[in-house]
């Protein structure tokens, strides 16, 4: 009983890991996307 939970708990911060890494990686591309449309519409107008 008591190694499910640990198991369980392991599994629950691998995936709460993992979730916050998808969150960052998604972050960082829309700022990525952000500065490039800032940086296009900048050599646009210029």
């Amino acid at each position: 009983m008591k190694e499910n939970r640990r198991r369980a708990r392991a599994i629950a911060i691998a995936a709460t890991e993992k979730h916050s890494r998808d969150a960052w990686l998604r972050l960082g591309y829309m700022t990525g996307f952000v500065i490039l449309s800032i940086g296009l519409g900048f050599a646009l107008v210029g």
